[in-house]
């Protein structure tokens, strides 16, 4: 068991080595977006008296996963990265209707989350330095709040995991030597996991995925996209975090800094009821299409 969490250690590391925030520790992964996300807007709406159609909601929650769909490629091609408040404004400005409104506020409030990263890993794990450790901590965070929900997030597109795109820039052959595993086995591994995600789609929370609304949201910063395109990105988006969150599964938090977890959190759900108060606005206004 030691060596299979050392392999799955190692592997994550260098995966999530082509995520450029990463290195700095400024984001959370997608399960933490997703949980911290549902908290504020559950207890928003309550507050103000505002209702969602279901339809609304799952484009919320959806937008604080997908925020980080140009990770892998998109980003790169484009100029601008797609968890950031330019990106979110671009989608707000091409929604036409409250759904995908809905879904660039998600963004919105993903970028609000990323921003406060530092601060939260600080507060609830102390020892924050290094890259692995970055990794490590927000792995554990994405898997308590799994628990804590009871389900994981997923999407439909888990067959379109590309994992090259996703491990690029890894040294397979170094990484075969100093695990001790079979190059050509590495690949599989995390195959394997995506595949019991997969197998167990019932019990996940399904993302929506408003393709027209980020297709012309790309147009307008000069990317042309293919529908298939959109699906791949969103697969390595969700794909790679349920990876680190299954390698995180075993791992026990005690009680102490369980804890510090529940109070950093609620302060970090007040920051994004704060957030979404700004959107008033758009959200209360009857015309959507």
């Amino acid at each position: 068991m030691r060596a299979l969490k050392k392999f799955f250690c190692v592997v994550m590391i260098c995966i999530f080595g082509c995520f450029a925030y990463c290195v700095e520790g400024s984001a959370l992964f997608s399960n933490t977006h997703f949980y911290l996300g549902k908290r504020a807007i559950e207890q928003w709406l309550a507050q103000t008296g505002i209702s969602l159609s279901e339809d609304e909601m799952r484009a919320f929650l959806s937008g604080l996963v997908y925020a980080d769909i140009g990770r892998f490629r998109f980003d790169k091609e484009s100029g601008v990265e797609s968890d950031s408040e330019e990106f979110a404004k671009i989608l707000l400005q091409n929604a036409e209707t409250s759904v995908e409104k809905w879904f660039a506020i998600g963004v919105f409030i993903h970028v609000l989350q990323d921003s406060q990263t530092g601060a939260f890993l600080s507060a609830v794990f102390e020892e924050t330095s290094g890259y692995p450790r970055y990794i490590m901590n927000c792995s554990l965070l994405d898997n308590y709040f799994i628990k804590k929900v009871g389900s994981g997030i997923s999407n439909e597109f888990l067959d379109r995991f590309n994992f090259e795109q996703v491990s690029a820039g890894m040294d397979m052959k170094s990484l075969s030597q100093m695990l001790g595993v079979p190059e050509d086995k590495i690949k599989p591994a995390v195959i394997n996991i995506l595949s019991k995600h997969t197998a167990n789609f019932a019990a996940t929370y399904k993302l929506f995925l408003p393709i027209r609304l980020i297709k012309m949201a790309y147009q307008s910063v000069n990317l042309e996209l293919s529908e298939d395109d959109i699906r791949e990105q969103a697969a390595n988006a969700v794909g790679s975090c349920i990876i680190t969150a299954a390698f995180a599964d075993k791992s026990d938090i005690p009680e102490e800094r369980v804890l510090k977890i529940e109070a950093k959190s609620s302060e970090l759900v007040g920051l994004c009821k704060s957030k979404l108060d700004t959107f008033s606005s758009i959200i209360t206004k009857n015309d959507y299409i």
